[in-house]
């Protein structure tokens, strides 16, 4: 009798483990799905001013009146991001040149950007100001001048931390300065000269460096 009162309750066991089975799995799944949710919603919610700062290599031209040089330099960038889309920031820099004549280009900009499209695409607009000396054997070029800058980066590779709002970037970008004010440039040409006193001062250059924003 004792053998058979065993064998009884074997199925009322073995079903009790399948519900408690089952009840288990359950719970973990909705534990699961409530977790990732959470983390989501944190995640979406992370914003807010925070320090930005980055440094790239840049290269491109400088073209004034009569002389037109090329240059490769250094330009960093530091000031606050106010939130995941703006971002306001002083960007020192400056190009050796060559080419026609050889010499220093300083570059300071003040600038504000907005990105988008999911944090790929940024554009950035703000005053510049320059002073560049260049002596050649055939030409020479000087001045200190102001305008304005327009900057287009596309933040071709973007990490976010999962505990801070702050991203890292490899940002590719193409910056144009549009300057005035005192300069003079020369140019001799075999046996004829050219000289400009004041003019337009027009600097393109491409860039790619690293982002913290």
């Amino acid at each position: 009798m004792e053998t058979i009162s065993n064998i009884s309750t074997v199925p009322f066991s073995l079903e009790r483990i399948c519900i408690v089975k089952k009840a288990s799995c359950g719970f973990v799944v909705v534990f699961a799905a409530v977790t990732l949710l959470s983390a989501g919603a944190a995640r979406a919610e992370q914003d807010g001013t925070r320090f930005r700062g980055g440094i790239a290599l840049d290269g491109g031209a400088l073209i004034t009146p009569n002389v037109t040089m090329e240059g490769i330099g250094l330009q960093g960038d530091l000031g606050v991001q106010i939130n995941n889309a703006i971002g306001v920031y002083a960007v020192p820099g400056f190009d050796v040149l060559f080419g026609s004549a050889a010499g220093l280009n300083l570059k300071f900009a003040v600038l504000a950007d907005y990105t988008f499209a999911g944090d790929a695409l940024t554009i950035g607009i703000g005053p510049d100001f320059g002073a560049f000396v260049a002596i050649g054997s055939s030409a020479a070029a000087g001045g200190s001048q102001y305008g304005g800058r327009l900057h287009l980066a596309w933040d071709a590779v973007v990490s976010s931390g999962t505990e801070r709002a702050r991203r890292k970037a490899l940002v590719i970008a193409v910056d144009a300065r549009f300057l005035v004010g005192p300069s003079a440039s020369v140019s001799v040409n075999g046996s004829s000269a050219s000289e400009s006193s004041s003019g337009f001062t027009f600097s393109p250059t491409l860039s790619i460096g690293y982002e913290a924003f």
